[in-house]
């Protein structure tokens, strides 16, 4: 399952991987994610199941 958004105490530094064989299909949508990410400062709903906390 990939890691997409911002990394837990470490202000303004997004991860967006894990993607395996899909990385370039899937490439579109990450990016559109981690734009809203970083120009509103909120998390896209659908990127929710993707976050890295709660996961390391």
């Amino acid at each position: 399952m990939p890691f997409i958004g911002p990394v837990p105490h470490h202000s303004g530094l997004f991860i967006a991987t894990g993607h395996g064989m899909l990385g370039v299909t899937l490439a579109p949508a990450t990016a559109e994610g981690i734009a809203e990410m970083v120009t509103t400062h909120r998390i896209p709903e659908a990127m929710l199941p993707f976050q890295l906390s709660g996961r390391i």
